[in-house]
């Protein structure tokens, strides 16, 4: 009887570390996956001056496809409007801290995983956030 109590519950530590571990490997899987949008997607808005709605589109079809729905919005930019479209320095034309880009993504994972992730770090969200200078010059080379 101690036998067989003793594997059971040798079976039920290795069962609970196997699923941590395959656990933490699907976090960092989702994790990585989701930072590899939020650097796409702060290239195509550097290059543009602003976050495209069609790039936003794009994106947030295709989290929804792999299972990442939520109710909140995926993204948060400084400048999603063409019209106020920031502009890479020019020689005096555009004072540098003018041409700073902001975007934010924050993206529910799947319920496992937010379970994983909350345990692991207290917050269940996979946010990433961070600026980046725009590329973006008129075609003209002037100012719009």
């Amino acid at each position: 009887m101690k036998t067989t109590i003793s594997i059971l519950i040798i079976l039920q530590a290795f069962v609970i570390v196997a699923v941590g571990i395959i656990g933490v490997s699907e976090v960092k899987n989702e994790q990585a996956e989701v930072r590899s949008i939020w650097g796409k997607m702060m290239r195509e808005m550097a290059a543009e001056g602003y976050l495209s709605t069609a790039v936003e589109d794009h994106y947030s079809e295709y989290l929804q496809r792999n299972g990442y729905v939520q109710t909140i919005p995926y993204f948060q930019a400084s400048h999603s409007n063409p019209n106020d479209r920031v502009l890479r320095p020019q020689h005096g034309v555009v004072a540098t801290d003018k041409n700073v880009l902001h975007l934010t993504i924050e993206v529910e994972p799947k319920p496992f995983i937010k379970l994983v992730k909350f345990l692991r770090d207290g917050q269940p969200n996979f946010t990433f956030t961070g600026t980046r200078i725009s590329e973006y010059l008129p075609p003209d080379g002037g100012l719009p």
